[in-house]
């Protein structure tokens, strides 16, 4: 029991020792460097163990890290925003705004990691080309203005190739908005038969 006190003890001069959490800090403190380092390097090599650790402790402390968390960002809004500006605009941050939003759709991606490897796959063939227009996609979060919420035509968007399908490996291919939000739920029936007039009338369907 004494080995995990958080209180202090008394050696045999009586004076007060420090407390295990206390000795941890003292040491952080003049080893903040190493430390850092050692967390980094064990961090990326341990993935799987980190991942379930921080799992384990926002279980067993919810309530606490969320209530922290809310405060934190009460006394530091501007921080905040900056904070969240940058891990946005950043191509995980953005695929993982884009995550969350699949999360509560059909799909039957495994987790975060297989739908980012999925988009990583895609850019090793097309790079940021969007495959149906030919151009160059963007990333870019939180660029509005206050009270204005207009899309970037550029932007990475998500899009499924059937549109009455989930999202999975086969149907989900990363398009700019512009292309997707046009495509809208047209099937490729309908796109032949659009095809098919388009060339009716003009003689052609190479057309803009």
């Amino acid at each position: 029991w004494l080995a995990y006190s958080q209180a202090p003890l008394e050696n045999c001069a009586g004076e007060k020792e420090m407390t295990d959490k206390e000795y941890r800090k003292k040491y952080y403190q003049n080893n903040r460097e190493k430390s850092i380092k050692y967390s980094t390097q064990w961090n990326k090599d341990n993935k799987e163990k980190k991942k379930e650790y921080d799992k384990k402790r926002y279980q067993k402390n919810k309530e606490r890290l969320i209530k922290q968390s809310i405060e934190w960002r009460k006394n530091n809004q501007e921080k905040y925003d900056e904070t969240a500006k940058k891990r946005l605009n950043s191509e995980r941050g953005f695929l993982q705004a884009m995550w969350q939003d699949i999360k509560r759709k059909p799909h039957s991606f495994k987790d975060f990691d297989d739908f980012y490897n999925h988009w990583l796959e895609q850019k090793k063939i097309y790079g940021m080309t969007c495959p149906a227009t030919g151009v160059e996609m963007t990333m870019k979060a939180l660029f509005n203005e206050k009270g204005k919420r207009h899309r970037c035509g550029t932007n990475l968007s998500k899009d499924r190739i059937l549109s009455s399908r989930e999202y999975n490996h086969q149907n989900l291919i990363f398009t700019c908005w512009d292309y997707n939000k046009a495509k809208n739920a047209m099937t490729p029936k309908m796109a032949k038969t659009y095809l098919k007039i388009v060339k009716e009338r003009y003689g052609t369907d190479e057309v803009e």
